[in-house]
């Protein structure tokens, strides 16, 4: 099946990541932005970490 998962995030706590640091930390998981997800970061299926899970990595 082709889904894809939608991730919505705001910084947290007083100690916690910045918006710009969590949209980095997300990028390099494979999530991105795209004109479904507004205001949020979306990861299409079959990206190369989808394709590391599935081998076992």
């Amino acid at each position: 099946m082709d889904c894809g998962i939608a991730l919505y995030h705001d910084p947290f706590g007083d100690e916690g990541l910045s918006k710009a640091e969590l949209e980095a930390f997300y990028n390099r998981h494979g999530f991105q932005q795209h004109e479904t997800t507004a205001g949020g970061l979306y990861r299409f299926p079959g990206t190369p970490l989808d394709l590391y899970a599935r081998h076992g990595g």
